[in-house]
């Protein structure tokens, strides 16, 4: 159980720092 929760954390902190790296790419570009 808790290893299938910290996968799922891995899964969404990585998916989280790619969401803000495109936010912050769109932010320069205005």
């Amino acid at each position: 159980m808790n290893k299938i929760v910290i996968e799922t954390f891995n899964e969404f902190r990585r998916f989280g720092s790619a969401v803000s790296l495109l936010i912050s790419l769109l932010l320069t570009n205005y």
